[in-house]
């Protein structure tokens, strides 16, 4: 049998090594978006910074606050900065980003200002997807939600504003209160629902509600979302049952059964 030469062994070996080669992933990109503190909270000011990237260049970056994939086209770019879903934010300690959404994207970018003064261009460098549990800021809550009847349901606060301690329905001046921890969820969401107590007190409006001493139930289950940048909507669905309830002199009855409520409210 023929002996093969040294080189065509290697030119063989190249040609077989080759689809190999071109599999191989590309080298992971050092660029990462740093936030301080490293868990975004809600109406907290949050602090943006680059890790691995030259400190010399120029860079831009928005915040989406749907979590949408981050604009890649420069053609697009006009497109991405006047989405009202997305907002332009900054690196560095002249930049405080005020995070108001449950999922959010970073986009950064290197942006390169042509000599002649053209049209800057945008390339895509990294990205990051934070999705934020809810809390509220100290002494920032929501006002008690009313409806076109003049009812309110008025929602309790744990101390960090990460779920509920209770619920208070109105209906037509009489005060019911549903009292146990009721948890946000990843999405935003809760739900609860249990015996409701009377408030039988005279600290009411002339005129005094009269006396309940009957079994009522209170069931709520709602969400919070983002409305714009900055403001948020708590939307609630109660399910309210006082049998024997009586009217207060005066005003309507208390329309029972389901219900709907929601409010907007800056962070």
């Amino acid at each position: 049998m023929p002996s093969i030469p040294r080189g065509a062994l290697w030119f063989v070996l190249v040609l077989a090594l080759a689809p190999m080669i071109a599999l191989e992933p590309e080298a992971a990109d050092a660029a990462e978006i740093l936030t301080r503190p490293a868990t975004m909270r809600i109406g907290e000011p949050t602090a943006l910074s680059l890790g691995g990237v030259d400190a010399a260049a120029e860079y831009s970056a928005y915040a989406d606050l749907r979590g949408r994939p981050c604009v890649r086209d420069q053609s697009a770019w006009q497109i991405g900065v006047v989405d009202p879903g997305r907002v332009a934010v900054f690196f560095g300690s002249d930049g405080r980003f005020v995070p108001s959404a449950r999922v959010i994207r970073l986009c950064a970018y290197t942006l390169l200002r042509p000599e002649d003064g053209s049209t800057p261009v945008r390339t895509y460098l990294t990205e990051r997807l934070s999705t934020l549990p809810f809390t509220l800021p100290a002494g920032r809550t929501p006002l008690p939600l009313v409806d076109n009847r003049g009812d309110a349901l008025a929602p309790g606060w744990t101390k960090n504003a990460a779920g509920f301690t209770r619920f208070t329905f109105s209906c037509q001046r009489k005060r019911f209160t549903l009292t146990r921890r009721i948890p946000i969820g990843a999405d935003w969401s809760f739900g609860a629902s249990g015996p409701a107590r009377a408030d039988n007190s005279t600290n009411y409006d002339v005129p005094i509600p009269p006396r309940y001493a009957g079994h009522a139930s209170l069931g709520v289950q709602g969400a919070l979302s983002s409305v714009s940048p900055g403001v948020l909507r708590l939307a609630v669905r109660i399910s309210f049952r006082a049998p024997g309830l009586r009217r207060t002199p005066g005003l309507p009855a208390c329309r029972q059964g389901v219900r709907t409520f929601s409010a907007t409210f800056r962070v």
